[in-house]
């Protein structure tokens, strides 16, 4: 199955998506954030033209395992895209998959891009290698 990663900030929505076997992912695009049902409609037409059935969106955790604010905005869009699809969500922890993406490429217009592909990409190494986090 194929897998669109999401990195979510609330100026720009970074996207990812997997290879056809979910086994290795790839910067796909960045968007403007224009709220979250805009955000939710944009998601499901990726996953519709890049064929994905499953959706794995950046949790924003904090060191102590607490959500970061912007998760009501994550968990909104969640509703919204359970609502409007029948995509699985998934989440995978997001800490510093952008620093990580800025200190791998530098800073430019595909950072969030890219830290999506890193927040997919660890999401289907867990997947790989344990069989409790498989679909």
């Amino acid at each position: 199955m194929k897998y669109l990663g999401v990195d979510y900030g609330t100026k720009r929505i970074g996207l990812a998506v997997s290879d056809d076997d979910g086994s290795m992912a790839f910067p796909y695009l960045v968007l403007d954030n224009r709220g979250v049902i805009h955000a939710a409609d944009d998601i499901i037409m990726a996953c519709s033209n890049k064929d994905a059935g499953a959706v794995v969106i950046g949790q924003s955790i904090d060191y102590a395992l607490q959500d970061n604010p912007i998760m009501k905005h994550i968990y909104k869009l969640e509703e919204y895209i359970k609502e409007k699809s029948k995509l699985e969500i998934y989440y995978e922890d997001e800490r510093l998959s952008s620093l990580e993406a800025e200190r791998i490429q530098g800073k430019n217009e595909k950072l969030d891009a890219s830290a999506a592909t890193i927040i997919l990409n660890s999401f289907l190494e867990k997947r790989k290698n344990s069989p409790e986090v498989r679909p």
